[in-house]
């Protein structure tokens, strides 16, 4: 999977991937996404597969993952979030889920995800702490 885009190089980009089994999260980020930041940043959503995670992951800009996990997959989960911690991109991870105990949701935390959300429409939530991190990255002002 190749990540480009040919427009004006001096706008900030960001990079919003959503690998999940259906398209539920998908459509809501479609949605909610382009309210949920600054007018100068340009997106690039993308539906994501596991095995194009990782790369599209790693392209050096700012990346907001939202990635649906649930009880019965997470040690699987586990092990690929924590190859995707491990690339270069500053990557905001949100799970996507409403079956985690308290126990499960601070594990997690603790390994650097981020939020958590369990329904589509609580995704406008994030919209402080995207802006935040953002800021931090260096993708917007």
């Amino acid at each position: 999977m190749r990540i480009t885009d040919e427009r004006s190089a001096t706008t900030p980009l960001l990079v919003y991937l959503v690998h999940e089994r259906g398209n539920r999260w998908f459509n809501a980020s479609k949605r909610f996404v382009p309210t949920m930041l600054p007018a100068n940043v340009r997106v690039m959503l993308r539906s994501v597969t596991t095995e194009d995670l990782i790369v599209a992951a790693s392209t050096g800009l700012p990346t907001i993952v939202v990635w649906e996990a649930d009880r019965a997959g997470l040690g699987e989960w586990v092990g690929q979030f924590t190859r995707l911690a491990s690339t270069l991109s500053p990557v905001f991870p949100v799970v996507a889920t409403s079956d985690l105990t308290s126990s499960e949701r601070l594990a997690l935390l603790e390994l650097g995800v981020r939020a958590f959300v369990a329904r589509p429409e609580e995704l406008p939530r994030l919209a402080v702490a995207i802006r935040a991190a953002l800021t931090r990255s260096g993708g917007a002002d």
